[in-house]
């Protein structure tokens, strides 16, 4: 394990290929000593580009910088920056056992055979893996190799510790286990460690914080909750969780709001709706109610889907607008198909966002 921590600067970071292809927007980011931050964002959003160069496995455009503590690194070439890596499919060596996989970096900078065990034995009790030094990586459950791979990669005590969707190749239910396993094991290390991810469960479970990219640019930094609650743009927020898409409309007097079910909501007041088209709504911001007899200021709606998730209900409702929406009940609510019901959303759970520039 690193002896101190270490901080982590991006400055100016890009990356254009030859062909004109722009994989990654001018970034800079800071990630504090000991913090765990995942870059989070779709397939070909930048987020492996920028892991590759902070592990100088690419060439970032001329002007950038990145800083281990107070040390510029951008220069130095891979083996010399000090990281350790666990890739997708943790690149083990088949042919060599678990102690030796674990070895492998100390063996080729030299350390001391003595050192080297003792090393070896810390960090095989550490990844609980005591018992298996002698077994080869095909002898191992998935979860098992995940261990051995993180184990190399500290082994060399890193600056900075880059995991590339490491648990991208396992099942789900593995994967749910593995992804609470290997949060409490990175701090428990206490490394600074930044880790690329699809998956926004993994992300929200294992960071510190969240840097969510799309289209080679960072758009919004900061912890799960705050990224949940406050997304930055109509991206972050579908893409942290599940969004219903509602278009804006406008009354006799020409102000805007949305009508759902005979529902009138008005946004007037609201800054962020000069541009916009939409609303967007969380599933869990909706409730669902009976019919009564008695007038109702609340939405009509009727069930078209209902799916049990074991805690919560998961609904799709039709309006009389042709407006679909996604609702999250309690377990316990007994609406079914094709059930009519009422429907209220709450002023403060809409959301709207201008265009992007």
């Amino acid at each position: 394990m690193p002896e101190q921590q270490t901080s982590v600067r991006i400055r100016h970071c890009a990356k254009t290929y030859p062909d004109g292809t722009v994989a990654l927007r001018s970034t800079d980011l800071d990630i504090a000593p000991g913090e765990i931050l995942a870059l989070l964002g779709p397939s070909g959003c930048g987020k492996t580009t920028l892991l590759r160069i902070i592990a100088g496995l690419e060439t970032a455009n001329p002007g950038a910088q990145i800083f281990f503590g107070a040390d510029e690194v951008g220069g130095l070439r891979p083996e010399v920056r000090q990281i350790g890596m666990v890739f997708q499919h943790y690149a083990l060596f088949p042919q060599m056992d678990v102690a030796a996989n674990i070895a492998y970096g100390l063996k080729i900078r030299g350390i001391a055979p003595e050192e080297i065990r003792k090393r070896v034995a810390d960090l095989l009790d550490l990844v609980r893996l005591d018992g298996l030094a002698h077994k080869r990586p095909a002898e191992l459950s998935g979860g098992q190799r995940q261990r051995v791979a993180l184990a190399r990669a500290i082994a060399i005590r890193p600056r900075v510790l880059l995991l590339d969707e490491p648990l991208t190749a396992l099942d789900a239910k593995l994967k749910e286990s593995l992804r609470d396993e290997l949060a409490a094991l990175l701090r428990q290390l206490h490394v600074t460690a930044i880790h690329v991810t699809h998956d926004q469960h993994e992300a929200m479970a294992i960071a510190d914080r969240l840097a969510v990219m799309h289209h080679g640019e960072v758009i919004q930094v900061g912890s799960a909750e705050q990224l949940y609650r406050a997304p930055a743009d109509a991206f972050v927020a579908s893409f942290l969780g599940h969004m219903n898409r509602v278009p804006i409309s406008f009354d006799e007097h020409a102000r805007p709001g949305i009508r759902l079910g005979g529902l009138w909501l008005a946004l007037e007041g609201d800054a962020r709706v000069a541009g916009a088209q939409e609303v967007l709504i969380r599933p869990e911001d909706i409730r669902l109610y009976p019919l009564s007899n008695d007038p109702s200021p609340l939405g009509l709606g009727r069930i078209l889907q209902r799916a049990f998730l074991g805690d919560r209900i998961q609904f799709r409702v039709l309006t009389p607008e042709g407006i679909e929406l996604r609702v999250q009940e309690s377990r316990d609510c007994s609406f079914v198909v094709d059930d009519s019901v009422h429907v209220d959303i709450q002023r403060d759970a809409l959301k709207t966002f201008g265009v992007r520039q």
